[in-house]
């Protein structure tokens, strides 16, 4: 019967006429490739074809160029000694107790959805969860809920699936090789063979160190010894008696292989079972274990949240049993304290209002006297950029505005005191003010000199300007001309439909 391989096995294989080894890492199907792969981490660094990815997809996960995607023929031998997981491959048919279920094993590894080894089971009802993908990652396939992923606690062996272990094929295989050993050893005792084939026997057990091996070992020599000495002694006329003696050990020992014959080809029989009956009994004592030790943590939670409660109320009591009626002088006292406590409370409130109001007063005048420095420094802004634009202001311009000025005053002083067309005499103040009109009065406030063309800062352009300071024709005028030249004044300043026309008094 073949030797099932297993997630976890050490492997030996051949690569390119070279011998080498690693550990089986994932058992399934590959996308676009017809079979089951094993896929196996390599001991050597870059002995591999990859790193468990192919195609785009992770079968598992190892260092670069050390992991190999191989056939179940590729595989020259199989090493479980150090492998405690169960003797399943694809294709084994188990059983599913929690979901009263058999099925057959379609995938073994790690997966992308849970950490940890996971077994993927082929149900034979629709008891399942999935059809073989969970959440988009297809493993195996399968029909719609015949699919489930389950741990090595969670199924069994199918019955008529179960093979021999690798413990008991090692067995039998062991207890046919002694029972030869003890037949050579016995035809050499009885005189039908050589010394030689004892001493090969020995030799043979050199390299093996189990403690079966070396007790076979023991009686082995223990017989050549005995052989050696029978032969002595035969070679001994006066030694008849101690060969009697050591006949006498020849049949013990006789009786003894016998016994171990029997036994090794008892234990022979057993074996399977023995092994079978081992692996169910670890399975289920695990599962069992992982049930009691989640009732005993629910226990002990709930257990910790009464003692919790409980101590709390054993406060409570505690602090109940030492309360004392106080008396009628101890309630005063606490009355009597219970005031000066809101007096001094009151009297700490006040000076907290009083030093907050205090900072608050501070603060504003320090905020004030910041804004007036800002404020500073805003008017020297304004008065630089006013000397700056009026320094920029070009002399050739200055000069034509000036001239410009002059000539327009001049013209209006000619219009407004000028003889007439018909080349009568100068007209006077007087004789202007008596016959003027609201339609000339701007031409005679022009010929008094209190009105000018001037350039406004400001505004940036020229506009009229009226200046009645210190000026020698309005200091000669009577309180009837004064009237009458206010009224002309009047016009000049705005019009009839309102619209200012001097804009600088």
């Amino acid at each position: 019967m073949a030797k099932v391989t297993t997630y976890g096995d050490r492997v030996k294989l051949k690569r390119k006429d070279k011998e080498c080894a690693g550990v089986v890492k994932f058992i399934g199907e590959i996308k676009g490739q017809k079979g089951i792969f094993y896929g196996v981490e390599l001991d050597g660094a870059n002995t591999g074809d990859n790193n468990g990815n192919l195609g785009g997809v992770i079968y598992f996960v190892t260092n670069k160029r050390k992991g190999v995607f191989i056939k179940k023929s590729a595989i020259l031998k199989t090493n479980d000694k150090q492998n405690e997981r169960p003797r399943v491959s694809v294709g084994t048919k188990v059983s599913v107790t929690q979901l009263n279920s058999h099925g057959e094993i379609k995938f073994i590894g790690e997966t992308s959805f849970k950490p940890g080894v996971w077994y993927g089971i082929l149900l034979d009802e629709a008891k399942g969860k999935n059809n073989g993908s969970v959440k988009g990652r297809s493993y195996f396939q399968c029909g719609a809920n015949h699919g489930t992923f389950l741990k090595e606690s969670e199924f069994e062996i199918a019955e008529k699936n179960r093979k021999v272990s690798s413990t008991s094929s090692r067995s039998i295989s062991d207890g046919a090789h002694r029972r030869r050993d003890i037949e050579k050893v016995v035809n050499v005792l009885n005189g039908n063979g050589n010394t030689r084939d004892i001493t090969a026997v020995i030799e043979s057990y050199d390299d093996k160190k189990e403690n079966d091996d070396i007790a076979w070992l023991k009686i082995i020599a223990t017989l050549k010894n005995v052989h050696d000495k029978m032969s002595r002694v035969q070679m001994d006329v006066d030694g008849a008696q101690q060969q009697q003696q050591l006949k006498q050990q020849v049949d013990a020992l006789q009786s003894e292989l016998e016994a171990l014959r029997q036994q090794q080809s008892h234990q022979t029989d057993s074996a399977t079972t023995t092994t079978t009956t081992k692996n169910e009994f670890e399975r289920r004592l695990k599962f069992e274990t992982a049930q009691l030790s989640q009732q005993y943590e629910d226990q002990i939670r709930t257990l910790t949240v009464d003692k919790q409660r409980l101590e709390q109320q054993v406060v409570k009591l505690k602090t109940l049993s030492n309360y004392v009626e106080p008396s009628e002088s101890e309630k005063e006292q606490q009355l009597n304290d219970e005031e000066k406590d809101a007096l001094i409370a009151s009297l700490q409130s006040d000076k907290e209002q009083l030093l907050s109001t205090s900072r608050s007063k501070d603060e504003i005048v320090e905020h004030a006297k910041k804004e007036i420095e800002r404020l500073q420094k805003e008017v020297r802004a304004l008065r630089e950029e006013e000397e700056k634009e009026e320094l920029q202001l070009d002399n050739l311009q200055k000069d034509r505005a000036r001239e410009l000025l002059q000539a327009r005053v001049q013209q209006q002083q000619r219009n407004s005191l000028t003889p007439s067309a018909a080349g009568g005499p100068q007209k006077t103040i007087s004789e202007l003010l008596n016959e003027s009109s609201k339609e000339d009065a701007v031409d005679i406030i022009y010929s008094m000199n209190v009105l000018s063309f001037v350039m406004d800062r400001k505004l940036k352009r020229q506009v009229y300007e009226l200046n009645l300071n210190n000026n020698a024709v309005l200091m000669r005028l009577t309180n009837t001309q004064r009237v009458q030249f206010l009224e002309l004044l009047a016009y000049c300043i705005c019009d009839d439909s309102g619209q200012q026309k001097i804009e600088r008094v």
